[in-house]
Order: C-alpha cells, then structure tokens, then sequence
C-alpha cells in the first residue's frame, strides 16, 4: 500500500501550484482584470469600504496596487489646496494610507498607478505639483532614467502610455527616485530604493492589450509577489496576438505621429452637487455616474467619462 503523502510535501506542492494574492484597492479601473491576465489572483477591495479593508489587511497578500482616482489631499504634505485641486476624499486617503503601512510591514511589493503613484510618494514624505497642463487625455513618450528598475521592468529605454493627470510629483520622498521623466520633465515614474516599489503617473491598465510595455508593468508585480511569496513564477493565461496600433486604445492619436483633434464627448446634463464637510477643496462639484469621483469643473468629468468608460450614451 502506498504512503500517504507527508504534510511537508503537501504543503510543497500547494505552494507551486498556487498562484500569488494581489491586493487591488479600486473602483471600476479595470486594473483587477489586468493582475488576472497577468497570472495572479486579485483581491478587489474599494478603498471607501474601510471595515472590509480592515478585515483584508489583517489577513495576508502577497502585493499590494493602488489604482487612480481624485486628487491626494494636499495637507498631507503642507500645503493649501490649488483651485483646480478636485475629488479629495479622506477616507480613502486613510484606508490606502494604512494599506500602504501594512505592505511595509510584510514586505510585499506595491504598485500605485496616477493617484496611487502620488500617494505612495507622500506617504514616504515627497511632495507634489498641484496643477500642470498638458498631461490630461494625451498619450505620449516616458523616458526611463539611467540606471533606473523601471527601464528592466518595461523592457526599454523609452514607451509610450496612456497619461490622464494633472498633478505630477515635485520630490521624491526618502528612500525613493525618480524612476522616468516625460519630454517636459515632468516626473512620470519613481521607484523604492529597496526595489519593492514602483509607482507610475500613467495608466497602463487603459491600453494593457496593445502595449507591452504596460502588460509588463503588472507582469513585474505578479512576478515580485511571487518570489517574495516563495511561490513558483506563475503563467500568464493565453490570449490574442495584439495588432500593431496607429493610435492608443482611447483613440487618442499619438504625439509625435498626428495632430489631430481629441474627440469630445456629447453634452450630458450637468450634476451639481455640494461637497460636504471642509475636507474638499471645492465647493461646488460634478459626479462621475460610474466612479463616485467629484470634479469641480464640468468638462473635467465629461473628459474623465469619456476616457475611462467610453463615449457617453
């Protein structure tokens, strides 16, 4: 009769066949279906439920992706809010903030993506730019710093990537550098000293299918969780040759090849609504029907639903 397997080898094999655990703080991004196209499995948690996120962070996971969304509030790092500030929220400041300490503790790697990137940076003491134009709609060239991880995580010197910002990072916070700068040196990209952080100005979940450059940013994720997990590198499921593209799956047309026009959506009615408490900037703003995220100018949120869920019905 044959032995029974030891739980020792019961435990090896769970450990192989088991696939790393990211913890994706998020609304309607889409940044969850990019970490399961990447190998892992995504633990989908709005940063708004604070009692689930508590009852998450007790447990264990293996990486943790904070994903867009409205501005950072600007007292966190000293300063009064800029009148184009919009979509602060304390509550998800408070419950990334504390996602982000306990990554730290169980030493899990961490990718903040826009809003994420911004937060990652001033919760390690950096400061931001409040307002910038350009960088809203646009899909444009990032250039990795020499030296920096982030050129071995994309795979080249240089890509291009779907920005929808207007806010960027001014310093960096201790133990951190800037990882990639855009063509007008804005900082598009930093990274921990330690190698178990990067964050990113852009959104590569908006174009994950045509761009390998955005796939590979959520493939070092999933690949980091692992290792340090002690799990096995895990397969990334199959899926369709991407076609070479002329333009970024928003149909934004790129910068150095066209000057055509941006699109703009249809008019929808306005939604004004008051913003309670003194935590927001703002005083009067306009809701994306989706997201929940303020903004304080109408053609703000018409832009945000266009790029983010489509044209508007």
């Amino acid at each position: 009769m044959p032995a029974s397997p030891s739980p020792k080898n019961n435990k090896t094999a769970s450990r192989k066949t088991r696939v790393p655990r990211i913890l994706v703080l998020e609304g309607l991004s889409g940044a969850a279906r990019c970490v399961c196209l990447s190998g892992a499995e995504a633990i989908t948690v709005s940063p708004r439920d604070i009692d689930r996120v508590d009852e998450v962070l007790a447990g264990t996971f293996d990486g943790l992706l904070l994903t867009g969304g409205g501005d950072v509030d600007p007292r966190l790092y000293g300063e009064k809010p800029h009148k184009q500030v919009y979509g602060v929220n304390e509550l998800r400041d408070y419950t990334e903030w504390m996602a982000l300490d306990r990554a730290k503790e169980l030493g899990v790697p961490v990718l903040g993506i826009c809003r994420g990137h911004q937060l990652m940076t001033v919760r390690n003491g950096g400061v931001l730019r409040q307002h910038i134009g350009g960088h809203r709609g646009v899909d444009h060239l990032v250039f990795g710093e020499s030296g920096a991880r982030f050129r071995k995580v994309i795979g080249h010197n240089q890509g291009y990537f779907v920005s929808l910002h207007h806010q960027v990072v001014r310093r960096t916070g201790d133990g951190w550098k800037v990882a990639a700068r855009a063509k007008d040196g804005c900082i598009e990209a930093v990274e921990s000293r330690d190698g178990r952080c990067l964050g990113v100005q852009f959104h590569p979940e908006m174009d994950f299918h045509s761009n390998g450059e955005s796939r590979r940013i959520f493939r070092w994720l999933v690949c980091e969780a692992a290792e340090r997990a002690g799990l096995a590198k895990p397969k990334q499921p199959r899926r369709a040759k991407p076609q070479p593209r002329t333009v970024s799956d928003w149909g934004m047309p790129r910068a150095s090849r066209s000057r055509t026009p941006v699109p703009k959506p249809r008019p929808r009615g306005q939604l004004a609504l008051p913003v309670g408490g003194k935590a927001s900037p703002v005083r009067v703003s306009w809701l994306c029907p989706t997201c929940g995220i303020k903004f304080d100018k109408q053609q703000d949120r018409e832009d945000h639903v266009f790029w983010l869920h489509g044209e508007p019905h």
